[in-house]
């Protein structure tokens, strides 16, 4: 479907909620506060997103160690304070809020990430996992710095809109019917935005019909579709097919949510702690690659 039919009115079906949950909580990990979104019980990827993890931090913190990583894209989205990034091909780099680092694992990589605090005292974090293409899930690792500059920023009226990756267009973001497109390399393709929707206001969002997205509440909470669907805070939520996605904001303080998703996979995940591949066999070998040295070493790791 082109962009033009995307907004004809005639053809607008709005997204409404197929499933949800909630993020959940209990995880530690270097002194922060963890909100796990994907995997769930109920949800297992949306799109080509396999695991969303939700950071907070208010004090100094070690870190995360090197480790590895294989068979996965790995997006960190600063949303307060920063990141330090080091890796076992040599980079070193460090990216503030509204930037983002990625990484396409391939065959394997080791890394290490140092929270940096605000002035405040904070930081604040998503992170993504994609699942790699077949074709490319023992491909050879790679790192970029996305820096806030290259993340195009929408300021509407109803808010603002961050377009992390994928391509977004319509009217109601002030672009005629131009494309904009967010930075992220995704190998599978993506649609991914951080929507800040003040109080009192709505939006509508065209996108295309047959895409697998979902909703995951950073900030707040707001109602979804024709019905009015309440989305409460840390709620991570699957659509129903549609060419459109409607918010309205009904609180008296600001919404925040990440917009996520893409075409379906349609192979097997099969987990195995920071792997993810498509067998069983297949992650014990990133396992036997990793204790061998064959993803590279940094800080001492793999000893």
């Amino acid at each position: 479907m082109s962009a033009q039919a995307q907004m004809d009115p005639a053809v607008v079906v709005v997204r409404e909620v197929a499933r949800t949950t909630i993020a959940q909580s209990g995880h530690e990990l270097a002194g922060a506060s963890v909100l796990r979104g994907l995997p769930n019980t109920d949800v297992e990827s949306i799109g080509p997103f396999v695991f969303l993890d939700h950071l907070r931090l208010v004090k100094p913190s070690s870190g995360l160690a090197a480790h590895p990583h294989a068979g996965i894209e790995v997006i960190s989205y600063l949303m307060e304070g920063g990141a330090r990034h080091s890796d076992s091909l040599g980079n070193a780099s460090e990216v503030g809020a509204g930037g983002m680092q990625f990484i396409s694992a391939g065959g394997g990589i080791l890394h290490e990430e140092m929270p940096i605090l605000s002035a405040a005292g904070r930081a604040h974090a998503i992170q993504l996992w994609t699942r790699l293409p077949l074709s490319a899930q023992y491909g050879v690792p790679c790192y970029e710095l996305i820096s806030p500059a290259e993340v195009p920023v929408l300021r509407l009226e109803q808010g603002e809109l961050r377009l992390l990756g994928g391509e977004w267009w319509g009217d109601v973001l002030g672009q005629g019917t131009s494309v904009r497109r967010g930075p992220l390399p995704v190998a599978r393709g993506c649609r991914l935005a951080h929507l800040s929707l003040h109080a009192g206001q709505k939006i509508v969002l065209p996108v295309p019909e047959h895409e697998e997205l979902g909703v995951y509440v950073i900030e707040g909470s707001l109602a979804l579709g024709d019905f009015g669907t309440h989305l409460g805070l840390h709620s991570l939520t699957v659509l129903t097919s549609g060419t459109a996605l409607q918010f309205a904001n009904v609180s008296d303080q600001l919404a925040e949510i990440l917009i996520l998703g893409g075409s379906p996979i349609e192979e097997p995940l099969v987990f195995g702690g920071p792997f993810v591949y498509d067998t069983s066999r297949a992650v014990q070998q990133a396992y036997e690659n990793f204790r061998q040295g064959r993803m590279g070493r940094l800080s001492g790791v793999p000893f």
